[in-house]
């Protein structure tokens, strides 16, 4: 009955208070109230409380739209409720609102929540039923290029941000667009993406943007595997090689690994040696002579260790070896 109260009392806060400050208050307590499941339940349940977060979406006050994003994003990540929630939000004048913010904000705070409920949008089939459609109708697509190409601009510049994660979602929600399939097409001809996409991969300073640059070249290899005449050019490209070896010390995860390790093969196997200068063959023995140790070490690990219990991927094996 308490709790129920509560909430009432922040429905009504929220309802007639005109201080942005009470207004980020109350969000921020129904933000914290969201991280246990029974209150999530009332919450969504409450009469009108879900219509009056959301309608918050259209303050001016930067703290109360971060508020906003944040409870709206931690309902959509929760399966419990986050129908409700996804159907509040589907309207056009909502949507066009939160991409509006995202294209628009300068706020790094704000920049982050909304790029994550970007991300929160497309990780989870049963908010993307819902919402993706008329997102991508929007412009959802040209928006993530867009901030893409903002944040690695920031990453060029003399005072960078503090941290790669706004970068992180972005590319993180382009490759939750990728696995469907027609939007996957559309990304094979995005010259821009596969621009943006190769800058990334050619960044040196990868430890500033290790998560960013994998995901990248994942992302890249997904897109050459579908558009086949992609890898020929860049075969031709020894600095999209150099960035893979050089990103692939960050890959965590064995399958990250051996998406890489195929990638740099298929490139290997299209270099023709009567195809090519003397100079790039020998820039090209420079690169795999440089990361020797890298090869040599993931061979032994995958190739002759006997006491693995857990044997990689039969591709990661064929990669290494043609690599």
């Amino acid at each position: 009955m308490a709790q129920n109260l509560v909430i009432d009392v922040l429905l009504a806060n929220l309802m007639v208070s005109k201080s942005p400050r009470i207004t980020e208050i109350s969000l921020g307590i129904i933000g914290n109230l969201a991280c246990h499941e029974i209150l999530r339940e009332q919450i969504s349940s409450s009469n009108g409380l879900v219509k009056v977060i959301v309608d918050q979406l259209f303050s001016d006050d930067v703290p109360s739209l971060c508020e906003a994003f944040r409870v709206i994003t931690t309902f959509l990540r929760n399966s419990d409720g986050c129908v409700v929630w996804a159907e509040a939000l589907q309207t056009e004048q909502i949507l066009s609102r939160i991409l509006w913010i995202s294209d628009n904000t300068l706020n790094r705070k704000l920049i982050g929540k909304s790029t994550r409920f970007l991300f929160d949008v497309l990780s989870c089939q049963q908010v993307a039923a819902i919402l993706l459609p008329p997102m991508m109708k929007l412009g959802l697509s040209s928006l993530l290029l867009n901030l893409l190409a903002f944040e690695l601009s920031k990453f060029r510049e003399e005072e960078k941000p503090e941290s790669d994660e706004v970068l992180d979602y972005i590319l993180l929600s382009i490759e939750a667009l990728s696995v469907m399939d027609d939007y996957l097409e559309e990304m094979c001809l995005n010259k821009q993406l596969l621009q943006l996409l190769e800058d990334l991969i050619k960044f040196h300073d990868k430890f500033e943007i290790p998560n960013a640059c994998v995901t990248a070249s994942t992302l890249l290899a997904k897109i050459v595997a579908r558009a086949t005449s992609l890898a020929s050019e860049m075969s031709q490209d020894l600095d999209v090689l150099q960035g893979l070896l050089d990103a692939f010390p960050f890959a965590s995860s064995v399958l990250t690994q051996a998406s890489m390790w195929c990638f740099i093969a298929r490139l290997l196997t299209l270099v023709r040696e009567s195809e090519v200068s003397s100079l790039f063959l020998n820039r090209l023995v420079s690169i795999l002579t440089k990361k020797f140790d890298l090869l040599e070490e993931e061979i032994t690990i995958h190739l002759l260790n006997d006491m693995d219990d857990d044997p990689p991927p039969t591709a990661y094996v064929d990669a290494l070896v043609i690599g």
